[in-house]
Order: structure tokens, then C-alpha cells, then sequence
């Protein structure tokens, strides 16, 4: 599920917009603090990109991070399981 374009929505009277060249949308937003602006990067999934401040983009990189992991134990633990019910393993 896609989120609203940022051209759609005025989450704040102050946002400033940048449509550039390739069709990426910069959003510029005042945000109350750094906990705010990243949950609001994190609600636009795969869409959204911290670009500033470097506080943020560290944060977003090691909540990243963070679900990389997560999801590929996910993933090996259920291939794992898959493997042994039918099985076949690879050892």
C-alpha cells in the first residue's frame, strides 16, 4: 500500500515542496522533535527518505538496519522449518 503523495496532503502550514527532475518530491516540514520526524519517515515506508537532519538519517539507518535483521531471521527461520517438514535439508 502506497502512502498520499506529499503533493496531496498539507500536514503543516509551513511544508515547503520541491518537485525535482526525476519526479521525487522533496518534503521540507517542521517537526516537534527528532522521535516525530522519524515516525513520520517510517509511516511513508519504502517511500520516504530522511534526507536531513544527519541525527535523523543516523536513526532511520539503524532502525534499517534494525528490521533488516529482524525480517531476514524471519525468513531463515521459516525456510528452515519449510526445509525440515518436507524433507529436505541443506546442510
Amino acid at each position: 500500500m502506497r502512502p498520499e503523495s506529499p503533493t496531496e496532503v498539507r500536514w503543516h502550514t509551513a511544508q515547503k515542496l520541491e518537485t525535482l527532475k526525476n519526479g521525487d518530491v522533496v518534503l521540507d516540514l517542521p517537526a516537534g522533535s527528532l522521535i516525530e520526524a522519524k515516525r513520520f519517515v517510517l509511516s511513508l515506508g519504502r517511500f520516504g527518505k530522511a534526507l536531513g537532519p544527519k541525527e535523523l538519517v543516523g536513526e532511520m539507518r539503524e532502525e534499517a538496519d534494525e528490521l533488516g535483521r529482524i525480517y531476514r531471521r524471519r525468513v531463515e527461520a521459516a525456510s528452515q522449518r519449510s526445509s525440515e517438514s518436507s524433507g529436505w535439508l541443506s546442510r
